[in-house]
């Protein structure tokens, strides 16, 4: 690493560590048995719980009159280094209502955009332990996040990763690192939150908007990554049916929380399951669900009531997935299904192109038959035929970190959990095996089984990627239903 990346990483490292103004350990919290309503106090930073246990808490905390900026709750179990799937998590609720989950892979919580010093903080959080040997512990703080600073962090640290991927002496590599270095050196970091301080962060973050980003996006895109946040859960796997109903809740109540701080955010679900799951667990939380649909922000697809098993079933089984799943849709949000989403199966029965067109589903998405060990399968677009001819028009997700064959295991491997940032989105394209009949692929992103689906990061990622980056492709938030139209009328012929 070149003088320059040193210097970039020490100044990013700075300003991560400034993205908090204050930090301050929340004083009121009680804890309670699950549903027993039998609350005590509860020392901030305690051990609680064990493997599969439930327990409520109760926050009681005030705005500090020295906080100025966004305010969020911020979560430490001792276990964020772990599988999101299976590790403690946490439904947060104020005045009833769910607003977000906490897990492994989102630790805070906002409360306010603004700061309004002295303002009230009465929270519940319904707690599961997950599959933890020995107990969690659970501290809380309330932070005193400055956005601007924030800003610039990912300003900052999106195109540098993207350049980190090139070769040295590469022309965009060196204008890049030549501009980020520029808006560094504008940078007064002597005192922290000053006036001088904040106006030289604001000047910096000008300067890459005129300087960097808008003559990027006068740039050709070298090719279009249409990106989708998804949460992919399995029904039944590790854990019991009771806690997947519990995933979808906390998977799906984040995802909206986000969707409140980030407009341009879409998102993708399939399997009326588990929406059937929420409506009867958290009806509030469902109606917010079917607002977001009807708001052209969340799209409810798949085709099949779950994403079934295709090696086993018969065809009258495969019938009725598309038959309930199409419509429980219908009814629910007046939406039907038009491809069968299956990411996470592994195997599909040649009969599936017919029973599709009978049901009137046109496209198939899967990334599954890409974990082979051995073999790669040779195309990523194309057309399935079926047993008697049926042809339905398919799209494996490329996803992957860039060089991924250089990491070794299992080196054709792609994902529908995609990480929405540089090193995925070129390696996505880098894998995408039909560049002489398009340039756009389908990415969904986000963490699954219960991991909470995409991250305010990923988002934050997403914004600066709008634009040409380095030889990244341009990031497009948008519905499959859209992809896979525009990609019909292309090769329908």
């Amino acid at each position: 690493m070149h003088q320059r990346d040193l210097r970039i990483r020490r100044i990013l490292e700075e300003l991560k560590e400034r993205m908090y103004i204050h930090r301050e350990p929340v004083a009121g919290l009680e804890i309670s048995p699950r549903g027993e309503n039998a609350f005590k106090p509860f020392e901030n930073g305690a051990l609680w719980g064990g493997e599969g246990e439930w327990w409520d808490f109760r926050v009681h905390a005030q705005v500090p009159a020295s906080f100025t900026g966004a305010v969020l709750l911020a979560a430490t179990t001792g276990y964020e280094s772990g599988w999101e799937a299976v590790n403690p998590q946490f439904v947060v609720k104020q005045d009833g209502k769910i607003i977000q989950a906490l897990d492994t892979r989102h630790t805070a919580c906002l409360l306010m955009g603004k700061a309004v010093p002295g303002a009230r903080i009465e929270l519940e959080l319904n707690a599961y332990a997950a599959d933890v040997k020995q107990p969690p512990r659970l501290y809380l703080e309330l932070c005193d996040r400055d956005d601007e600073v924030m800003g610039l962090v990912y300003d900052i640290s999106v195109p540098w990763e993207a350049v980190k991927l090139m070769p040295e002496h590469e022309r965009e590599r060196e204008t890049t690192l030549f501009t980020l270095c520029e808006a560094i050196n504008m940078l007064d970091l002597r005192k922290p939150h000053s006036p001088e301080f904040n106006a030289s962060i604001k000047a910096a973050r000008e300067y890459l908007r005129t300087e960097y980003y808008e003559k990027r996006a006068q740039l050709p895109a070298i090719a279009y990554a249409d990106c989708v946040g998804h949460t992919h859960i399995d029904v039944a796997w590790l854990w019991d049916l009771y806690q997947t109903r519990h995933k979808a809740v906390r998977s799906f109540a984040t995802v909206l929380h986000l969707m409140e701080q980030y407009p341009e955010y879409k998102f993708m679900s399939s399997q009326p399951v588990l929406y059937k799951f929420v409506k009867e667990d958290a009806p509030e939380l469902y109606e917010r669900i079917k607002k977001a649909i009807a708001d052209g922000r969340w799209e409810p697809e798949g085709g099949m009531w779950v994403e079934a098993d295709c090696n086993i079933s018969s065809g009258e089984a495969l019938v009725r997935q598309f038959l309930y799943g199409k419509k429980f849709f219908r009814e629910e949000f007046g939406k039907d299904n038009r491809i069968l989403w299956l990411p996470d199966v592994f195997g599909y029965s040649a009969a599936l192109p017919q029973i599709m067109k009978l049901c009137d589903v046109d496209y198939f998405m899967t990334s599954k038959l890409s974990w082979s060990e051995y073999n790669l399968y040779p195309y990523d677009t194309f057309w399935w035929k079926g047993i008697d001819g049926t042809k339905v028009l398919t799209h494996f997700t490329p996803s992957r970190q860039y060089n991924r064959a250089e990491v070794g295991d299992l080196q054709h491997f792609t994902t529908y959990n995609a990480m929405l940032n540089p090193e995925e989105m070129k390696g996505g394209w880098q894998r995408f095996q039909q560049k002489g009949l398009d340039n756009e692929f389908l990415v969904s992103y986000g963490f699954g089984d219960g991991g909470g689906g995409p991250t305010d990061w990923m988002l934050e990622n997403g914004r600066r990627m709008a634009v040409p980056l380095p030889e990244v492709p341009v990031v497009r938030q948008e519905f499959p239903s859209v992809f896979f139209d525009t990609l019909n009328e292309r090769v329908k012929n």
